[in-house]
C-alpha cells in the first residue's frame, strides 16, 4: 500500500502538479491511478487504472490537463505525451473523455462496457456524451446493449437506445440482445426492446428464438409479453423441438397453458416423431400431461420407433401418466415394431400397479410378440413373482407356449426364481411339460445349475427320469455340466444313476469325459455301476478316465475297481465301434453345444483331436443362440492350436453364423494376431460382409487392432469398405483415437481419406470432434482436405472451435483452415 501511495503522490506532481497530488482527493487518487498505470506502476485494483475512474465519485470540479485530440472511436491507450501544457480547472465530463479512449481490458471489455456491467447509469451517460462507441463488440460479439439486457438494467437500456444502440445486434451465437434479456427473465427490459423494433422472432445459430429461451428457462412473464407482441408459437430448434415442446419437458404448466392458449400446434412432431405428450409422459410430469390431454393432444400418435406416450409413460414406470392416458383412450394394446405391448413391457420390468392398471382396461394377457415373450414368460424370465401371480390370477395361460416350445415355468426353471416356479406349479401349469426337443422344466433347471429351482420342481411332482429326446436326463445333464450339488439332491431322491443314453452312455461315463471330479465322487460313493461301457467309444469309465488325463479321477475309479472283479483294468482303446447312435458327445445340443465346441472352448487338444478323428462328427456344426462352430469358437478365444486342428481336419474356414460373421470376423474383432494370420494363410476371406456389413478390417479398425488392421490390408482387404452407417476402417479409428490403426490405413494409399459416413463427417471432422491430436496431425499430414464441410456447413475447425479443442484449432489453422468459412445456421 505504501508503494502505492507513493506512485500516487509522485505520479499526480509529475503530470498535474504537487498541488493536484495534495488537494484535489478522491479526483486525485483517480488521476494519479491514470499516470501511474501509464508509468508501469503496480496498483491493488485489478483492472486497467483508467477504469478507477468508474468507482470515483464525481466533484464538481478536477485539474484537468490538455490533450491532444484523438479519433474518438480509437482504442489506443491514451499516453503520458496526451497530457501536456498548463493545467487548469474543468469538469469531470473531460477526465471521462480521456477514459472513453483507454484501450480494453483483458477480457475486452471498454470502460463502458465496465460501467454497463457495474450499472453506473451516470458514468455510462458521461462516457457516452464524451464519444464512447456505442456499437463496439467485444470478442463474443456482445455489444453493451447485450450486456445491459443480461443485467436487467433498465435505465441504462433506455439510455443506451436513446443514444442509438442497435437493437438487434447478434453476437457470435447470433443472440440478440431480446433473447439474453429472455433467457434471465427481464420483462421491462424485453419491453423497451420491442417498443425500439427489436424482430420478436429472430432465431441464433440452433434455431433458438426468444420465446423458446423463455418457455426453456420458465420465464411466464417473458414468455406471455412475446406472445402478446406477436411472437411465432411454433418456430422449432434446429432439433425440431417447439417451445411447447421443451416447457412440457421441463414441467412449467403455466407456459405450456400460454402456449397452448395462442394457437401452439399441440401435435407438432420433431424429427423423430416426439409430440409435446409423449415427451410430458416420458419424463412423468402428470400435471403436463393432463392439460394436453384436456386440450387435445392425439393420446396414440407414435414416434418414429412407434413409442405412444402410453409406452413412452411405461418406459419409466410413470403410474399416474399410464392412468390418465388410459382414461383419455390410449389404445391399451398398442405395438411396438416387435410386437411388444405395454402389458408385455411392464410385466418384463416389475411394474405391478401399471400391469393391474392395464389388466382393469382390458389388455390383452397372453399375447406373444416376435422374441417369444408373452406378458406372463417376462414376469418369468425376470422373477416378478408379484406380476406373474397377478397374471395368472387374470387368466394367464401358465403352460402358453411361445414359437420355440417355452412356457413360463421353463422360463422361469432357467432363471432359478424359485418363487416364480413355486406360483406357477400351483396354479396349475404342468410340471412335466415338453419343449420339441423333449426337455422339461426340470431339465433345464438341471442343464442351468439352478438348484433351488430344481429342488422346488421336485419337490412339486417333477418327473426326476423323463429324458429328452437325446436320452438326456435330469441327472446326466447335471453331471455332464458338473452341477454336484443338484447330482446329490437327485441321488438323494432315489434318482436312477445308471440311465443310459442312446449310445450306452452314463451320468458316471459323461462327468468322467468332462472331467468332472465331485460328480464322479458322488456317483462312485453312491452305487453307480462302473462296470458299464458305452458313449462313442464303448468305453468304461475308468478307460475314460484314464484318456481325459485326470490323475485323480483315475485313481478315483480305479480304487472302486479294487472292489469290483468285474471291471477290466485301462487298455489302449479298440478300434472305435462305428454306430451312429454313438457319436452324440459331438452332435449333442442341450443348450445349443456340442461336446467339440466346449472342447474347443477348454483347449481340450487331446478330446479335440480324438473327436476330429471321428468320420461322424460334424466340425462346422453350429452351437448355442448365436451359432457359433467350433472353428469360430477357437478364433474368438484366440486358440492358434485349435484352429490349426481344425482347418486340417476339414473345417469350413469361411462358413458364416446367423449375423453372418466368420472365424475371421471373430478373430479380428478381438485383436487375435495369431488365428488372424493362420486364418489368412489358409485362405479365409478377407471382406466377408456380416448381415450389418461389417468387415474384419472394420471390426478390427473400431476397436483399435493396429497390427490385425496391418495385416489385413496386407492380405489384401478393401481399405475402403463401408458399415451400414457409412463409417470406414479409417472413420472408425480416427473416432477412437488410435493413431495407430490410423497410420496403418494412412500408409495403403488407397484409403479415401475424405470419405464421409452418411451423416457427412470425415475422418478430419470425427478427429477434431474428439480432440485426437494425434490423429488429427497424421490425417492432415496425409493430405486431408482441411476446409471439407459437413452437410450442415461445419468444418472440423468450426467443429474444434465449438467444442474448445485448443490444439486441434492451432493445427488447423497451421494447416490453412479457412476462419471465415460459417455453418448454415
Amino acid at each position: 500500500m505504501l508503494q502505492y501511495t507513493e506512485c500516487v503522490y509522485r505520479a499526480s506532481a509529475r503530470v498535474c502538479g504537487p498541488s493536484c497530488a495534495l488537494g484535489s482527493g478522491a479526483v486525485g487518487v483517480v488521476a494519479a491511478a491514470l499516470v501511474a498505470n501509464w508509468l508501469g506502476q503496480t496498483s491493488p485494483p485489478p483492472e486497467r487504472a483508467g477504469v478507477l475512474a468508474l468507482h470515483a465519485p464525481a466533484p464538481d470540479e478536477i485539474w484537468k490537463p490538455q490533450f491532444r485530440p484523438r479519433n474518438p472511436e480509437s482504442t489506443y491507450r491514451t499516453g503520458p505525451d496526451d497530457l501536456i501544457g498548463p493545467v487548469y480547472c474543468t469538469h469531470f465530463a473531460v477526465f471521462a473523455h480521456i477514459l472513453s479512449q483507454i484501450v480494453t481490458s483483458a477480457d475486452g471489455k471498454t470502460p463502458l462496457a465496465f460501467a454497463v456491467s457495474r450499472g453506473n447509469t451516470n458514468v455510462v451517460d458521461i462516457l457516452l456524451k464524451a464519444g464512447a462507441n456505442i456499437g463496439f463488440q467485444l470478442p463474443s460479439g456482445d455489444t453493451v446493449l447485450h450486456i445491459a439486457c443480461e443485467h436487467g438494467y433498465l435505465a441504462i437500456t433506455e439510455l443506451l437506445l436513446k443514444k442509438g444502440a442497435r437493437v438487434d445486434t447478434p453476437n457470435k451465437k447470433k443472440w440478440r440482445p431480446l433473447m439474453i434479456a429472455a433467457q434471465h427473465g427481464h420483462t421491462n427490459v424485453m419491453n423497451i426492446l420491442l417498443k425500439a423494433g427489436s424482430k420478436v422472432d429472430s432465431q441464433d445459430s440452433y434455431g433458438f428464438t426468444a420465446l423458446y429461451w423463455a418457455s426453456f428457462w420458465g420465464y411466464l412473464a417473458a414468455a406471455e409479453l412475446l406472445l402478446v407482441n406477436g411472437a411465432d408459437v411454433d418456430i422449432p430448434h434446429v432439433d425440431g423441438s417447439t417451445p411447447l415442446m421443451v416447457a412440457a419437458s421441463f414441467n412449467y404448466e403455466h407456459i405450456v397453458g400460454i402456449l397452448l392458449t395462442s394457437g401452439a400446434n399441440i401435435d407438432t412432431q420433431s424429427p423423430n416423431g416426439s409430440t409435446a405428450l409423449n415427451i410430458a409422459s416420458s419424463k412423468g410430469n402428470i400435471s403436463i400431461v393432463k392439460l394436453l390431454v384436456e386440450s387435445g393432444a392425439s393420446v396414440d400418435l407414435p414416434d418414429n420407433e412407434g413409442w405412444t406416450p402410453l409406452m413412452s409413460s411405461v418406459r419409466n414406470g410413470h403410474t399416474i401418466v399410464v392412468e390418465i392416458l388410459l382414461e383419455a383412450g390410449a389404445n391399451v394394446d398398442v405395438k411396438l415394431e416387435g410386437g411388444t405391448t405395454p402389458l408385455l413391457y411392464a410385466s418384463w420390468h416389475g411394474y405391478l400397479p401399471i400391469v393391474e392398471s392395464f389388466i382393469t382396461h382390458g389388455a390383452k394377457i397372453n399375447h406373444i410378440n416376435s422374441e417369444g415373450l408373452s406378458p406372463l414368460i417376462s414376469a418369468a424370465l425376470q422373477g416378478h413373482a408379484a406380476v406373474a401371480t397377478t397374471l395368472l390370477a387374470s387368466g394367464a395361460s401358465p403352460d402358453l407356449t411361445n414359437g420355440e416350445g417355452w412356457t413360463s415355468l421353463m422360463r422361469a426353471a432357467e432363471r432359478g426364481h424359485r418363487g416364480v416356479v413355486k406360483e406357477l406349479v400351483r396354479r396349475g401349469a404342468d410340471v412335466d411339460f415338453k419343449r420339441p426337443n423333449g426337455s422339461t422344466a426340470l431339465n433345464i433347471a438341471c442343464e442351468h445349475g439352478q438348484f433351488d429351482a430344481v429342488v422346488e420342481l421336485v419337490n412339486r411332482g417333477a418327473s426326476i427320469e423323463l429324458a429328452d429326446k437325446e436320452g438326456y436326463t435330469p441327472l446326466i445333464t447335471a453331471a455332464q455340466l458338473g452341477y454336484s450339488d443338484i447330482v446329490q439332491f437327485l441321488v438323494n431322491r432315489g434318482v436312477n444313476m445308471n440311465a443310459r443314453l442312446p449310445n450306452g452312455g452314463t451320468a458316471l461315463i459323461t462327468a468322467a469325459w468332462y472331467k468332472r471330479l465331485a460328480v464322479v465322487r458322488i456317483l462312485v460313493d453312491n452305487g453307480a455301476d462302473i462296470s458299464i461301457c458305452g458313449d462313442f467309444q464303448n468305453w468304461s469309465p475308468l478307460t475314460v478316465a484314464y484318456f481325459s488325463g485326470y490323475l485323480e479321477l483315475v485313481h478315483l475309479i480305479y480304487m472302486q475297481t479294487l472292489e469290483n472283479e468285474n471291471v477290466s483294468q485301462p487298455s489302449p482303446p479298440a478300434a472305435p465301434i462305428v454306430v451312429a447312435s454313438c457319436n452324440s458327445i459331438a452332435t449333442k445340443s442341450r443348450n445349443g453345444d456340442t461336446a467339440l465346441r466346449i472342447a474347443c472352448e477348454r483347449r481340450d487338444l487331446k478330446v479335440i483331436k480324438t473327436l476330429v478323428r471321428d468320420t461322424y462328427n460334424d466340425l462346422n456344426l453350429p452351437s448355442g443362440d448365436k451359432g457359433l462352430t467350433p472353428l469360430m469358437t477357437a478364433s474368438r478365444d484366440c486358440n492358434p492350436d485349435v484352429v490349426a486342428i481344425l482347418l486340417e481336419a476339414g473345417a469350413n474356414i469361411n462358413l458364416k453364423n446367423g449375423d453372418g460373421h466368420t472365424a475371421l470376423n471373430f478373430a479380428a474383432d478381438r485383436g487375435h494376431l495369431p488365428v488372424v494370420e493362420i486364418l489368412l494363410d489358409k485362405g479365409a476371406s478377407v471382406d466377408m460382409l456380416t448381415t450389418e456389413c461389417w468387415t474384419p478390417l472394420l471390426l478390427a479398425a473400431s476397436n483399435g487392432h493396429a497390427n490385425v488392421v496391418n495385416i489385413l490390408l496386407k492380405g489384401g482387404a478393401y481399405i475402403n469398405s463401408q458399415y451400414r452407417n457409412g463409417s470406414t476402417a479409417l472413420l472408425s479409428a480416427s473416432q477412437h483415437c488410435d493413431d495407430v490403426a490410423v497410420a496403418e490405413l494412412d500408409v495403403e494409399k488407397r484409403v479415401n481419406i475424405d470419405m464421409p459416413d452418411n451423416e457427412g463427417w470425415t475422418p478430419l471432422m470425427i478427429a477434431a470432434f474428439n480432440d485426437h491430436e494425434n490423429v488429427v496431425d497424421i490425417l492432415l499430414k496425409a493430405g486431408a482436405t482441411v476446409d471439407a464441410q459437413h452437410p450442415n456447413g461445419a468444418t472440423a475447425l468450426y467443429i474444434a472451435s465449438e467444442n474448445g479443442h485448443l490444439s486441434v484449432v492451432e493445427m488447423l489453422l497451421e494447416k490453412g483452415a479457412s476462419v471465415d468459412m460459417a455453418n448454415k445456421y
